[in-house]
């Protein structure tokens, strides 16, 4: 199951953040995957290790509130023949707990399943591979023309060279083309955490050389792809998480290794925009925000407020039940703020992944915020009590990893594209897997 578990993780680095839960043979197959999965590890004591997460159990109530909602919208539509609830279609409040029902089987499947280092050590493997494969590809065109991709036979830039997307069931279900520097480089930072784990915890545990220089390869690759997507948000958060997870480590396991490591990392990445000019790129880039905070025309800051708004609004108009999965781009021009009505992306997106879910689910937002929040304390204490340093390194590697996706989501709306979302549920479920205090023992 395991193996099933880790091929299924990585599809998603394959399909570079896009949304492709709306093909409906990929939904059956999650569903069915799900299921099969979450049947052979209910075990009475895995379950009850699982019910006493608090992440868990506020999940659990999300979840129930889904059902819930789901039951009322079935009564309004069948028992009074209703078709809508002001002006907000009642099929939107069905189709809700379907994604909610994946995301949140996942993470409980991925709490279930890790329960050793050796099944953990497989998990941080296939993460930070996987995301060298994309970071390998990436950097030839990135450092030659500073473009996201290849150009096909058709003229167009896809992310992967032309002879990848060989068939029409390939492009569709399995590999994306499009990839938007806002949402690989989260993609790739899924497995650059991973790496930095195992080649920290190599460092440290004195490994022989094939693992620590693997690692560090991975490290390196992936670090260099992140920055040169020119993300400035990812880069902001990117730095952020590995700022963290260095200090951390370094208050856990104190090791004169990791400060030699952290400015070799600062001299060698330093020189290596400054050989490709890309560090007078970047600094342009980073000047751009002064355009962006100008009120008086369409940017990230002033769409990123805009979208704030209309979320509000639409909670305030339904404060309940939320308006349902997607049913803030159904209705979210109706909510603008006079004289943008033009926005485009926040007819569509809140930009803000914590108000679109206020706005989509209304008051059950408060518990899937709180889920949040414990998810943070909880983790957090399990690093506190590991008592290994592989542990310790494995936890802290899988929290950094959400944390900068999760941050990166109050401004960016990574969240709410299916293939980023799905890694980082499943990440959290296996983080506090691996921080619980019986990990170690089945």
């Amino acid at each position: 199951m395991t193996f099933f578990f880790l091929v299924f993780t990585a599809s998603f680095f394959l399909k570079l953040g896009a949304d492709t839960l709306e093909h409906p043979p990929l939904r059956i197959g999650y569903l069915i995957f799900l299921g099969l999965g979450l049947i052979s590890l209910l075990k009475k004591e895995r379950l009850v290790g699982l019910l006493k997460s608090p992440t868990a159990v506020l999940f659990l109530a999300f979840f129930a509130f889904q059902l819930v909602r789901l039951s009322w919208a079935l009564w309004q539509i069948t028992v009074r023949g209703l078709e809508s609830s002001i002006t907000l279609p009642l099929h939107l409040y069905v189709a809700s707990p379907v994604t909610w029902l994946l995301y949140l089987g996942f993470f409980a499947f991925a709490f279930l399943l890790f329960r050793s280092r050796s099944q953990t050590q497989r998990l941080l493997w296939t993460l930070g591979t996987c995301a060298f494969v994309l970071a390998l590809t990436a950097l030839p065109p990135l450092i030659q023309t500073g473009t996201h991709g290849y150009v096909g036979p058709d003229g167009k830039y896809a992310f992967f060279p032309p002879f990848v997307y060989f068939h029409d069931i390939v492009t569709r279900y399995l590999v994306s083309k499009f990839a938007h520097p806002n949402y690989v480089g989260d993609v790739v930072a899924l497995g650059f955490f991973p790496a930095l784990g195992l080649f920290l915890y190599s460092l440290q545990h004195r490994s022989t050389i094939p693992p620590l220089a693997l690692s560090g390869l991975l490290v390196a690759t992936e670090g260099l792809a992140i920055i040169l997507f020119f993300s400035r948000a990812t880069i902001v958060c990117f730095a952020i998480a590995f700022l963290i997870f260095l200090t951390a480590s370094l208050i856990k396991y104190p090791s004169r290794a990791q400060f030699v490591f952290a400015a070799a990392a600062f001299l060698l990445v330093a020189a290596f925009l400054l050989w490709t000019g890309d560090i007078q790129g970047t600094w342009k880039e980073l000047q751009t925000l002064e355009v962006d905070l100008d009120a008086e025309r369409e940017s990230s800051f002033t769409s990123n407020r805009e979208g704030a708004k209309r979320a509000v609004r639409i909670f305030q108009t339904f404060p309940l039940w939320g308006v349902g999965s997607e049913g803030y781009a159904r209705i979210a021009g109706l909510y603008a703020t006079p004289g943008v009505e033009h926005y485009f992306i926040t007819n569509y997106l809140v930009l803000c992944h914590y108000l679109q879910v206020l706005a989509e689910e209304g008051s059950g937002a408060f518990l899937y915020l709180l889920a949040l929040l414990i998810f943070f304390m909880e983790a957090t204490a399990g690093l506190l009590r590991a008592k290994s340093r592989f542990q310790f390194m494995a936890g802290l590697s899988l929290l950094m990893t959400v944390s900068m996706i999760l941050v990166h989501a109050s401004v960016k709306p990574v969240m709410e594209f299916f293939a980023i979302a799905m890694p980082v549920y499943i990440l959290m479920g296996a983080a506090l897997a691996i921080l619980n205090p019986d990990f170690g023992q089945e």
